[in-house]
């Protein structure tokens, strides 16, 4: 086990700074997962460890190294539930349910990981990963199909607890979704624009754009795109999948990636 002081500080200070650096810097982002890893190697098996691995996975899996995905994924994962602490799960399962798992299994299944992700991360004090697994959950329960109205509830009371904590990125993409869910059920003249209720899009990309944070400029493209494409606003379809398509890299590895790739075509089909 690791057992150096300093490499254990300096393994917690990455693992907090791992979502920063991809959001807001996708080059940093691996160099941290990969020096992680380096130091696991040298210095023995650590508490946030499972998290180098996992991510590592994730990396590969971005890149098209599924079956090497998988295995640096199961093996984070399977290291995490071996180390018996919940406070040093929750980040790792949250990263294999976004990252990895999404790949090789049923959607509808990893949404169920992620709600129990929440709730061990809540339980934990980490509001980081408690917000990003239930985002995530809701994400995937509406491609799974799930009921938009009933989800749209459960979303907004979710959004209202979480508000309390400074987690701005999550509260945005929160209200990306809530934005969403109400206009495919309530009519507006322009259902492609993601504005009311509070939330501005145009501020938010502005934000965004501000923060350098291109995954949640692509999380509101695609969701505007969606949109477009249901009510058959095809002029405006063409324009957001265009402006996503100079944001769309930065998610490589998550299902924002595929979903988005997946609307551009159903775009092209259309447009023939």
């Amino acid at each position: 086990p690791m057992q150096d002081a300093e490499m254990l500080i300096a393994m917690r200070i990455m693992s907090r700074v791992l979502s920063a650096s991809y959001y807001v810097n996708p080059l940093l982002f691996p160099l941290i997962v990969f020096k992680m890893v380096d130091i696991t190697r040298e210095y023995g098996i650590g508490p946030k460890s499972p998290v180098a691995f996992v991510t590592l996975g994730m990396i590969h899996c971005a890149i098209g190294n599924f079956n090497k995905g998988f295995l640096f994924g199961r093996l984070g994962i399977n290291l995490a539930h071996s180390l018996d602490s919940n406070e040093d799960c929750s980040q790792a399962s949250c990263i294999y349910n976004t990252g990895v798992r999404p790949w090789f299994d049923p959607v509808r299944e990893v949404t169920k990981s992620l709600l129990n992700d929440t709730k061990i991360a809540m339980q934990m004090g980490d509001i980081e990963f408690g917000l990003a697994s239930v985002i995530s959950s809701y994400s995937y329960s509406f491609h799974s199909g799930f009921n938009i109205t009933e989800l749209q509830t459960e979303a907004e009371n979710k959004r209202r607890f979480f508000s309390q904590f400074n987690q701005q990125i999550q509260i945005t993409q929160f209200d990306v979704l809530i934005r969403t869910f109400s206009n495919f059920v309530n009519y507006t003249a322009s259902p492609e624009v993601l504005t009311g209720d509070g939330f501005d899009e145009q501020k938010s990309l502005e934000q965004c754009l501000k923060d350098k944070d291109d995954t949640s400029i692509l999380n509101i493209y695609l969701n505007k795109l969606m949109l477009s494409m249901y009510f058959m606003r095809y002029e405006q379809g063409l324009e957001i999948a265009s402006l996503g398509r100079q944001k769309v890299k930065a998610t490589s590895g998550l299902l924002l990636y595929v979903f988005f790739h997946f609307y551009v075509a159903m775009w092209g089909l259309w447009g023939r």
